[in-house]
């Protein structure tokens, strides 16, 4: 019997997903009657043979196509549109002062004149599948929205409007911002009005040099207004921010990674509707919502052609709560090249990536010699928008006894490196119910159709090829620990026994300085932690050293229930007040964050 997941068993697959979603509809005056229902679907046990799927609003699985948000031009580049600042929300004070906090001698890396985009927060008519209205918000009315690209050295001003009824705030995940354009959960942009973010897009100094081992790649947006977070993301307040520098572009220009033509954003989101075609949305449901459609790009189950090829995918979980565990169902590799915003030092083969709430993967696929078709699919189980099944991390594959781990380089047996290109095994007995163990658990998001003959001028990244610098830190130089305990308080979360307040700030960590922060989860929750600033480093989860990937820098970590993990933080460039909160948006509600206050450089504690 074959290792690889069979042609037929996705078939079967996406046709008890149509079937799971008629279970899963319910109208929103039903809610009361059939709660549990109206976020997730029944158990559905396969056919034993391929079906033609039944949904309640027509939808065959895979007959759509896989759209590739548009990106983002300018107002003006060099000179400003409108006057900046002059909005009811105001600019940061950076946009004036462009000293770093670390250093008030030295200016920021800046060497390009400064873009000016705008964005507008609208309601929208979206059509999750073909032909069904769905009312919903969107950055520009798109789902997702549309995505802005930066390079490194170039600041940006985006003017944010909001044209809802309901208060928004926008957040730059993954960026190294001043605190005004950070996001902060009470960081409003109140209906009607407009706040200028003010996006440096720089990096730190390093001895009085650009420190471009931290120049981020892969971020996005989306909205972090206290209280409505969870219902502003499920209506689709999302979009990616992708930046280059110098050395990612020389990358690209040597032919190590995919141009821009074959570099696609892909945002996976899982949504219920209701049978009039409304998102069906439970606010403040104990046990979140968990969608049963499964959308990539606000479709569902789409289909992308690509050419017999290297491809780049910058994957971002952009659901409420549920966790991804992605992988290709014949077994082919995935070519990871980065993690969150940043690129890895090298790439690095794996058999899949696991992604928490706001987590990203940027990958590498090649189709050069791969069969027709080929499906992306999410193995992890999960009934609970609390935690999923298992705690499934990177490094670790879902296997028929358990776990099955790579050797401890990260890199993977030689031998694995490969793929099985055998795909004809259609008798493959297992099943991969929706639900089943998570042993078997498979559930197909998207499906590439392989055209064409082979590209000549395919990129030549493979495992292990050099990427960028990284900067290790180093645990002995931090000059502070603190610990943060995440426990349960009543329908919410408390750190350190403090319920959160957005006007209070318990830690301040100085600016210059490098600090441990123990994270210790004593709740039986998943709870993924996003720092903003920059990027931080995971030196060690439950005493023990992380694997590879995680080692190298993040934003977003997850702490399951009754871990400790530890993480390294370097504070640079931008004094001001953050926060530090749980990137599932469903659990905004539940207050599981803490603001800290970076201090100028000099000041005491």
């Amino acid at each position: 019997m074959s290792d690889n997941i069979s042609r037929r068993s996705i078939l079967q697959q996406a046709a008890g997903l149509a079937a799971a979603a008629a279970g899963g509809l319910v109208a929103a005056g039903d809610r009361g009657k059939s709660e549990k229902n109206a976020y997730r679907p029944a158990p559905v046990k396969p056919p034993a043979a391929p079906v033609k799927p039944k949904h309640p609003f027509g939808y065959t699985p895979f007959t759509q196509k896989c759209p590739v948000p548009r990106v983002l031009s300018p107002k003006a580049i060099g000179r400003e549109p409108w006057k900046v600042g002059a909005v009811h929300h105001g600019v940061a004070p950076e946009y004036m002062d462009r000293r770093c906090a670390d250093a008030p001698d030295v200016k920021w890396h800046e060497i390009y004149p400064t873009q000016f985009f705008e964005l507008r927060c609208k309601v929208s008519v979206h059509e999750y599948l073909p032909g069904v209205k769905t009312p919903v918000y969107g950055y520009g009315g798109m789902i997702p929205g549309p995505t802005i690209r930066t390079v490194i050295g170039q600041p940006c001003v985006v003017r944010v409007w909001n044209e809802l009824d309901i208060e928004t705030a926008c957040h730059f995940h993954g960026s190294n911002l001043p605190s005004h354009a950070a996001g902060a959960p009470n960081q409003y942009v109140l209906p009607g009005r407009a706040r200028d973010y003010f996006l440096p897009c720089t990096v730190p100094m390093q001895d009085g040099r650009p420190d471009y081992s931290e120049s981020p790649s892969t971020m996005w947006y989306h909205d972090r207004a206290l209280g409505v977070a969870g219902a502003n993301n499920y209506y689709g307040l999302s979009g990616f921010c992708l930046s280059m520098d110098d050395l990612e572009y020389d990358l690209v220009k040597r032919n190590i990674l995919p141009p821009a033509k074959y570099d696609v954003p892909l945002c996976l989101q899982d949504r219920c509707l209701n049978p009039d075609g409304s998102l069906c949305y439970l606010p403040g449901h104990p046990s979140g919502n968990l969608g049963n459609l499964y959308a990539v790009n606000g479709k569902v189950q789409p289909v992308l052609a690509v050419e017999r090829r290297k491809y780049r995918f910058r994957l971002l979980n952009s659901c409420n709560t549920r966790f991804l565990r992605l992988k290709l169902h014949n077994n082919m590799k995935l070519i990871c090249v980065g993690k969150d915003s940043w690129l890895y030092d090298r790439a690095v083969e794996e058999d899949s990536v696991v992604l928490c709430p706001g987590e990203r993967a940027d990958i590498v696929i090649d189709f050069t010699d791969c069969d027709k078709e080929v499906y992306l699919c999410n193995l992890v189980e999960q009934l609970d928008g609390c935690k999923p099944a298992g705690k499934p991390r990177c490094g670790e594959e879902y296997g028929r006894g358990g776990y099955q781990k790579n050797n401890r380089d990260g890199y993977g047996k030689d031998s694995d490196r490969g793929y099985d290109k055998d795909d004809d095994d259609d008798d493959d007995d297992r099943k991969y119910s929706i639900y089943g163990q998570a042993a078997d658990c498979c559930v197909p998001w998207l499906k590439f159709v392989v055209e064409g003959p082979k590209q000549r001028d395919c990129a030549t990244v493979k495992h292990g090829d050099y990427l960028r610098p990284h900067r290790r830190l180093n645990p002995a130089a931090c000059e502070a620990t603190r610990y943060f305990d995440i426990e349960s308080s009543g329908s919410g979360y408390q750190v350190n026994r403090r319920p959160y307040e957005p006007a209070a700030c318990h830690e301040s960590p100085k600016i210059g300085t490098l600090e441990r922060w123990v994270y210790r989860n004593k709740t039986a929750d998943a709870c993924p932690i996003h720092i903003p600033g920059g990027s931080c480093q995971v030196v060690r989860i439950n005493s023990k050293a992380p694997y590879r990937t995680h080692s190298q820098k993040c934003d977003t970590v997850t702490i399951y229930g009754g871990e400790e993990v530890e993480i390294l933080k370097h504070f640079n460039t931008f004094a001001g007040t953050y926060t530090a909160h749980c990137s599932s948006v469903e659990y905004d509600y539940r207050r599981g964050m803490v603001n800290y206050r970076t201090l100028p450089k000099g000041a005491k504690y």
